[in-house]
C-alpha cells in the first residue's frame, strides 16, 4: 500500500486576490515600465522588478533581477538586498515580505538564488528548467549584443528576445 503525501497549499493558493506588477511594457497585460510602488502597501522609494502581492494575506513577494559578471553574482546579491532592506521594503507594517534578488551572469550562468526563486514561486523542476535555460540565452545574447556594439556611438534598441 503506497501512502500518499499531503503536501501543503503553495503560497499562491492560500488567496485568490495575487496581483502581479512588473516593471516591463506590455500593455495587453497591464504592465508598463516605472510604475511606482502600491502606496496602500506602503511609502516605498523604489520599487523592485517584480512584485507579487496578497492584499487578503498580506503578503509581498519581491523579484530583483541583476545580471552582473559572474565572479561579482555574490557581491551584487548582497548589494541589491541591502538597497531594498534600507528602502523600507523589508519592514512594512502588517506585511510578510519575501525578497528574491535573483543574478543570471552575464554569460548566463544562474546561481543559488535562481533556485531559491523557482523554490519559492513553486515552479516544477521542468519550468526551473526551461525558464533558466531561456534566460541564459537571453542573457548571453544581450552581452554579446553590448560587446558588438561596444566602438558605437549611439544606442539602439533591437528585438533581442524573439
Amino acid at each position: 500500500m503506497v501512502k500518499k503525501k499531503h503536501s501543503q497549499p503553495t503560497i499562491f493558493e492560500t488567496s485568490d486576490d495575487w496581483t502581479l506588477v512588473f516593471d516591463l511594457d506590455l500593455p495587453e497585460d497591464g504592465q508598463s515600465k516605472n510604475q511606482s510602488f502600491p502606496i496602500h502597501i506602503g511609502a516605498v522609494a523604489k520599487r523592485p522588478d517584480g512584485l507579487i502581492y496578497s492584499d487578503k494575506l498580506k503578503k509581498l513577494v519581491y523579484i530583483e533581477l541583476t545580471s552582473p559578471w559572474e565572479e561579482n553574482m555574490k557581491k551584487s546579491h548582497f548589494r541589491k538586498f541591502d538597497k531594498y532592506r534600507k528602502d523600507g521594503i523589508h519592514s512594512i507594517s502588517g506585511w510578510t515580505v519575501i525578497p528574491l534578488c535573483v543574478e543570471v551572469g552575464a554569460r548566463g550562468h544562474t546561481n543559488h538564488s535562481w533556485h531559491e526563486m523557482c523554490k519559492s514561486l513553486n515552479f516544477q523542476r521542468s519550468q526551473n528548467r526551461a525558464l533558466r535555460k531561456r534566460v541564459n540565452d537571453i542573457a548571453r545574447r544581450c552581452s554579446y549584443f553590448i560587446w558588438l556594439n561596444r566602438k558605437c556611438k549611439e544606442w539602439c534598441y533591437p528585438k533581442l528576445l524573439r
